[in-house]
């Protein structure tokens, strides 16, 4: 069975919410949906860029993507992030978590105005990564899936790669990556995780291909004007 068609079947266990929390006086939003304002006021440069969405995610206005409040194993968002240097514009961003397992998984929102294939700008990507572990070696790729999304013909997947790499404190690691371009929007998952134990770092790969498939569909749905 491929792994994409494995991960239809454990999608729900993806999909179950995280604990709620103690609810706020000020705002009936639980502890951490009500954490979703400070982020965005800690971003700098956030204002008409990320807004807070029923109080169980940041939205990024220009794209359409979502950065949820906690994840799966109630891993809270760390920080919402705005790279651009002219504030307002809301056209490179990115979200990220700090996961149970002690990794680390960022969400990213890119527009250039250069038109560019995803192959050619996945080519970069790993660049990148290379650049940041010169010692990193490709393993098997992590799980991916395929979803319709507005605006194309058939199923679209994420390109996606794995790399065993050395980890700060020099225990073996992982960074995996899932990259497309949809609508113009460069929409890229990275984590960086012990390799050990190796349920753990899956069941951290099977969530972020959940996550990239939401991202997709909900950048694809704003481009298309899908309410």
């Amino acid at each position: 069975m491929k792994c994409h068609r494995l991960l239809l079947l454990l999608l729900p266990l993806f999909l179950i919410p995280g604990g709620d929390g103690a609810q706020t006086q000020e705002s009936g939003c639980t502890d951490s949906g009500a954490a979703i304002v400070q982020r965005i006021a800690e971003a700098q440069g956030s204002t008409g860029v990320w807004e807070p969405e029923d109080c169980l995610s940041a939205g990024h206005v220009q794209s359409g993507l979502t950065c949820d409040a906690t994840l799966l194993m109630d891993e809270p968002l760390w920080r919402l992030i705005v790279f651009d240097e002219e504030p307002g514009l809301g056209r490179d961003v990115g979200c990220d978590y700090q996961l149970a397992n002690g990794g680390k998984l960022t969400v990213y929102a890119t527009r250039y105005e250069i038109g560019i294939d995803a192959e050619t700008a996945f080519a970069d990507v790993l660049a990148a990564i290379y650049q940041r572990f010169p010692d990193s070696e490709p393993v098997e790729e992590p799980v991916f899936l395929p979803v319709q999304v507005a605006g194309y013909e058939g199923e679209v997947s994420p390109l996606v790669a794995s790399f065993s790499v050395p980890l700060e404190d020099g225990t073996p690691g992982i960074t995996s990556t899932w990259f497309q371009i949809i609508h113009g929007w460069e929409l890229k998952i990275r984590v960086t995780q012990s390799a050990e134990p190796k349920d753990e770092a899956l069941a951290t790969s099977f969530m972020a291909a959940v996550m990239m498939a939401g991202a997709m569909e909900k950048v694809a749905a704003q481009a298309m004007g899908a309410p």
